[in-house]
C-alpha cells in the first residue's frame, strides 16, 4: 500500500505542476492574442486525471504487487512528456490554443508525430493502473480520455484529420480489447457512457466519414 501512495502522490504532484505552468503560459498565449478551442472541455479534462488517480487508489488492492517493466516504461513517459514540454517551451499548455502567424514546431518528437502529447497520455493512463494490475480501470479511463481528445479534435479548425484517424483507430481497438476479454466488462463501458460521448463513438466508428459523422450522429440521438 505505501508503494501504491506514494507513486499516486508523485503523479498528482507532478500533474499540479503541470497544470501551474499550463496557466502560466494559456495566460501569455491568450495575452497574444491566441484562439482557444474546445474551453468548454477543459473541465472534464482535469476531472478525468483526478478521477482517474483517485479511481487507481480506491479500486487496487493494498496487497497489489508493483510491476517494476510497467513503472520503467511509465517513468519513460514522463520522460517524453518532458521532452515535448522542453520543446514547445512557451507554447506549451494543457488547453488547445492557437497563435495567428506563429508557425508549427517541427523539432523534438514533432519531428516524428504530429501530436506526441495525444500518444503519451494515452499510453500513461493504460499503465499506471496496469503497473498494480488494475486493467478495469485502465480500459475505463481510456475510453474517457480518447473520447475528449476525440471531441476536440473534431472542434478544430481547421479539422486534422491525421489525429482524428488515429484517435478513432485507438478507440476502436480499445473496445476490441474490451469484447475480447469480457463482454459484461464492454457493455458496463458502454452503458456508462454519456449521450455525448456516444455521439462520440458513434463519430470515430464511422471512420472515414469524419466531421459529417458527428452531425449524422446528432440526427440519430
Amino acid at each position: 500500500m505505501m508503494a501504491l501512495t506514494l507513486i499516486i502522490a508523485l503523479v498528482a504532484l507532478q500533474r499540479c505542476a503541470e497544470l501551474w505552468l499550463a496557466a502560466r503560459n494559456t495566460r501569455l498565449l491568450k495575452a497574444q492574442g491566441g484562439i482557444e478551442t474546445g474551453a468548454r472541455h477543459y473541465p472534464l479534462f482535469i476531472l478525468l486525471h483526478a478521477s482517474w488517480l483517485l479511481a487507481i487508489l480506491l479500486t487496487t488492492p493494498a496487497d497489489a504487487k508493483v510491476n517494476w517493466w510497467l513503472l520503467a516504461a511509465f517513468v519513460l513517459l514522463q520522460l517524453c512528456r518532458v521532452w515535448v514540454i522542453a520543446t514547445l517551451g512557451r507554447f506549451w499548455t494543457t488547453r488547445v490554443i492557437s497563435l495567428p502567424g506563429v508557425p508549427l514546431i517541427k523539432k523534438g518528437p514533432y519531428r516524428f508525430f504530429s501530436h506526441p502529447n495525444y500518444i503519451i497520455v494515452t499510453g500513461e493512463i493504460a499503465l499506471l493502473p496496469l503497473v498494480f494490475g488494475n486493467w478495469p480501470v485502465a480500459l475505463y479511463d481510456q475510453i474517457h480520455s480518447l473520447h475528449d481528445d476525440i471531441d476536440d479534435i473534431m472542434a478544430a479548425e481547421p479539422f486534422d484529420e491525421d489525429a482524428f484517424r488515429s484517435k478513432s483507430k485507438q478507440l476502436r481497438e480499445v473496445y476490441e480489447t474490451m469484447r475480447e476479454n469480457t463482454d459484461d466488462a464492454f457493455a458496463s463501458a458502454v452503458a456508462h457512457l454519456s449521450q455525448d460521448e456516444r455521439k462520440t463513438v458513434a463519430a470515430a466508428m464511422a471512420y472515414p466519414h469524419k466531421k459529417h459523422a458527428h452531425k449524422d450522429a446528432d440526427k440519430a440521438q
